[in-house]
């Protein structure tokens, strides 16, 4: 019987040998896919940050643009004028809605928004909802 509990131990013992090693290997697999996933997240905060600068400067575009040409109007018909700005309009909601898509899809993936800095908040909050709820839309 004794006999038979040291050679139930000795097999055990490679066993664990075993283990030991397999969990080793996926402890150093989940440590490279951490790695991984820190990388992603890093490269999609900077693409995403990008986005989010380009939206805005599209949008500051299209104010400065549309108010230049609003100036100058005695050139242009008013009827030319009010297609301007309805345009600026659709664009600036195409932006603002780039943006706070971006926002959602970080938000689900990471828990927060990661891309997004306090000044850029700010001149979202400004230019997409202050101007969105001045215009009752």
């Amino acid at each position: 019987m004794l006999g038979d509990e040291m050679s139930q131990m000795h097999d055990a013992r490679g066993k664990v040998k075993s283990l030991n090693t397999s969990l080793e290997g996926t402890e150093q697999a989940l440590n490279l896919s951490d790695k991984k996933l820190i990388q992603l997240k890093n490269i999609f905060e900077k693409q995403n940050k990008a986005n989010i600068q380009n939206n805005l400067q599209r949008i500051y575009d299209l104010e400065d643009t549309t108010k230049g040409i609003a100036i100058t109007g005695l050139i242009l018909p008013v009827v030319g004028i009010a297609t301007l700005f309805a345009y600026k309009n659709k664009e600036t909601k195409n932006y603002c809605k780039n943006i706070q898509n971006t926002i959602d899809l970080e938000k689900k993936v990471f828990g927060r928004a990661v891309s997004i800095n306090d000044e850029m908040k700010q001149l979202y909050q400004t230019q997409c909802i202050d101007k969105q709820q001045e215009t009752g839309k």
